[in-house]
């Protein structure tokens, strides 16, 4: 199913891959907003910008977010989603369901007073003529003044690598070769929250160590970690992260108990790079990622020692 698809004049619509890679994920809309304030589009005195898209996962169904600013005493007679290239205010789907301020309003015309926020519900997208479903590209607001009349309003839709989805959660794991190399394994589960481009996060996991010359054969951890972690080039595919570790490790032969602890650095080379299935054109999608860390660990129990230590590792991650 395409909602929306590249305007003329080169400007894209394209939330094409958002519906259709949505649908079946959840039972309730999903929800973008432009990241950054969308410019608003005037049409003699009046104003109005896209703020949020919602769609719907298990249907066609559309919703909008628009700030209007308009004189006093104006009023809002229609709203359609429209085809790229249709005739301004006459051709798409008319909007079903109205709410100002997060309030349904059913009475046409609708009183508009100076600035409010629209939530427009396009629960039902019809097939054209010729079966296909067009590409939408704007939301044409029909407009009522008493200096000047009626006026078409057309409010273009963000474009796809603009938006972000709402939510700012993110879930993913990390597979780790600790030092001594090929003797100690490390994975764990991650938990994050994004904000813009800085994610905070933890982590929790186990771990597993050989080794020969020891009285215990096997050793077993926990590891834990509290993660800040910086996308600091997207263009390249750079990530860097910061995080404080701690890990409890006993012994299976002897029962050694040990509390190794200590801050890590990691520089993050993204082997597959952002992609659409979450989010468009965000930074904060799903990845996976090529790990080199460096870490100062300190250990706490039958004996004490402090180490600086170098490992690689992979990591995913994708948003909620």
């Amino acid at each position: 199913m395409r909602l929306f698809g590249r305007t003329t004049g080169g400007r894209a619509a394209g939330l094409a891959a958002v519906a259709a890679l949505t649908c079946g994920c959840a039972s309730r809309a999903v929800v973008y907003r432009p990241e950054g304030p969308m410019p608003p589009v005037t049409s003699g005195p009046s104003s109005a910008a896209v703020a949020a898209v919602a769609v719907s996962p298990t249907g066609p169904g559309l919703t909008t977010v628009i700030d209007v600013d308009a004189p006093a005493a104006a009023t809002m007679s229609a709203a359609r989603l429209a085809p790229a290239g249709g005739a301004a205010c006459a051709s798409g789907n008319p909007v079903s369901v109205v709410s100002v301020d997060g309030t349904p309003k059913w009475e046409r015309p609708l009183p508009i007073d100076r600035r409010v926020r629209l939530t427009l519900d396009f629960p039902s997208l019809e097939p054209s003529v010729d079966g296909q479903r067009p590409t939408f590209a704007t939301i044409d607001l029909t407009l009522v003044t008493a200096s000047d009349g009626v006026r078409c309003l057309r409010v273009p839709l963000p474009e796809a690598d603009r938006l972000r989805k709402l939510s700012p959660w993110s879930v993913g794991g990390n597979f780790s070769f600790d030092p001594p190399f090929l003797q100690e394994y490390s994975g764990v589960a991650r938990l994050g929250r994004w904000f813009g481009p800085l994610r905070v996060g933890a982590e929790l996991g186990a771990s597993v160590r050989r080794c020969i010359d020891c009285v215990s054969t096997i050793y077993l951890g926990a590891p834990a970690a509290f993660t800040i972690e910086l996308d600091a080039a997207k263009r390249i595919g750079v990530g860097i992260e910061v995080a404080y570790t701690a890990r409890p490790v006993i012994g299976l032969g002897d029962g050694d108990r040990y509390f190794v602890r200590g801050p890590r650095a990691t520089l993050r080379l993204l082997i597959a790079r952002p992609h659409d299935r979450d989010r468009p054109g965000g930074r904060q999608l799903g990845y996976g990622s090529l790990d080199l860390w460096l870490a100062r660990w300190t250990a706490v129990g039958v004996e004490r020692w402090s180490e600086t230590l170098l490992g690689f590792g992979f990591t995913w991650d994708r948003g909620l």
